[in-house]
């Protein structure tokens, strides 16, 4: 459900970086995939409780981790029941600024994540990395996000974030010296951790427009050469 989610974020900035607007058409049916795991997530929960209602509402309010797990769940929710288009023409403006909590929602299901995972955070941490750049993205003008040298800024501002949380996580979590977990990041390529596995993949991001030019300039100069007569 959370890499759904994040592939549902990417949706809108991938759009504008490739200049391919006919992939805002994936979003809902990625939205609502997302929510589909979800659902199924909390009746495996739900079932893994003998389906004690009693006992569930206990300990969604006595856990902290299901408290919140709970509070991204009902938003989720409300997410999914409003994303077809007659509650679009319902709600009007509304629509939107009710769609736009996605964010906060995915930070609270990130943070669910996080408290859940015992000892190593690694995949919450590499989940909550891309999460960051795909924020950061949204923090850039729509109009600058052709820019190759930009692109490849935020994702080393996105990767350096994900080694400090990375880092403030263990600290917190583990007491393990914030310092020695910052530097294993320069252990690389030996051990590939999660700010590596972020700037990589915004890097990438940052070759797409590059890419995209070079087939538009291939295209131009193919239909621009002479054609052989029959």
């Amino acid at each position: 459900a959370l890499r759904l989610l994040l592939v549902t974020l990417a949706v809108t900035p991938l759009s504008r970086i490739a200049a391919w607007p006919r992939l805002l058409l994936v979003r809902r049916i990625l939205g609502l995939s997302a929510f589909f795991y979800l659902a199924l997530h909390v009746w495996l929960y739900v079932m893994g409780q003998g389906y004690d209602a009693a006992k569930v509402a206990h300990e969604l309010f006595a856990r902290a981790f299901l408290t919140v797990g709970l509070v991204a769940t009902l938003g989720l929710t409300a997410l999914a029941a409003t994303s077809f288009d007659r509650a679009v023409a319902w709600l009007g403006p509304r629509w939107a600024a009710l769609h736009r909590t996605i964010y906060g929602l995915t930070g609270l299901s990130l943070l669910h994540h996080f408290m859940l995972t015992k000892v190593d955070a690694t995949e919450a941490t590499v989940l909550l990395g891309l999460y960051v750049l795909l924020m950061a993205y949204r923090a850039v003008p729509p109009a600058w996000l052709r820019r190759p040298l930009l692109l490849a800024a935020v994702a080393l501002a996105s990767a350096l974030a994900t080694a400090g949380l990375e880092a403030a996580w263990y600290a917190a979590a583990t007491g393990v010296n914030v310092r020695a977990i910052a530097m294993a990041n320069l252990a690389f390529p030996a051990y590939v951790r999660p700010a590596w596995i972020v700037l990589l993949a915004g890097l990438a991001v940052a070759a797409i427009p590059l890419l995209t030019r070079w087939r538009t300039a291939r295209r131009e100069t193919a239909s621009a050469s002479p054609q052989p007569n029959a």
